[in-house]
């Protein structure tokens, strides 16, 4: 199935903003869960379900938390760590 580039820039403009939204909570979450930092976990959390819920507006199958891990691991420490955690995702809610 080929990729809409308008549903892709729509779906990647919403994931961004869940993603900013969910960043304007880290000061709130600096606890320690399992050796992670609870704004993490949270932001991880928050894009897992975003994600699902657009794969399953596509009628997609749902991609497991380490999907998602691999996306913000290879987001992290880019400068543009926000844009590339939305695009990692964008990518996850339309591969096949």
């Amino acid at each position: 199935m080929s990729v809409n580039p308008y549903a892709y820039r729509v779906d990647l403009d919403e994931l961004r903003q869940t993603l900013v939204r969910a960043a304007a909570e880290r000061d709130d979450r600096s606890t320690v869960e399992n050796g992670e930092l609870g704004w993490v976990l949270h932001e991880r959390r928050t894009m897992h379900d975003a994600v699902n819920r657009l794969r399953a507006r596509y009628g997609k199958p749902p991609v497991t938390e380490e999907a998602i891990v691999r996306v913000e691991m290879s987001a992290t420490g880019h400068i543009d760590y926000m844009q590339k955690f939305a695009l990692g995702a964008a990518d996850l809610v339309h591969a096949d």
